[in-house]
């Protein structure tokens, strides 16, 4: 990874040799957050996600106006769900409607501390 983009507190990514290889993305809706995290297979299980995730949760801490934040994944993706449980992420069962939750997949919840 040699270098991270980021725009108006809604995608972090990273890049290396080929071009972007992860990112981070938070779609707004009100007081309420969509996350969407992706990383390229070869660059997976390196500590990447996490940071990506770790500037996305800041930027949503720092702006304020972002209660809560959700996403989904899938129940059998033990590394993703074990990284969103340790970044205060929390399996719920009551996604707003503004969350696409696949059918199969968990819903999980993070809130920002008032």
């Amino acid at each position: 990874m040699d270098e991270w983009i980021a725009a108006e507190h809604r995608l972090f990514g990273a890049r290396a040799a080929p071009g972007l290889v992860g990112y981070a993305v938070l779609e707004r809706h009100e007081r309420i957050g969509a996350v969407g995290l992706s990383v390229l297979r070869d660059y997976r299980r390196k500590g990447l996600g996490e940071q990506l995730m770790r500037a996305l949760l800041a930027a949503v801490r720092e702006d304020g106006q972002i209660a809560e934040l959700w996403l989904a994944v899938a129940p059998e993706n033990l590394p993703a769900r074990r990284l969103y449980e340790k970044l205060g992420f929390v399996d719920r069962a009551d996604p707003p409607p503004s969350l696409v939750v696949p059918a199969a997949y968990s819903a999980m919840l993070w809130r920002r501390a008032r």
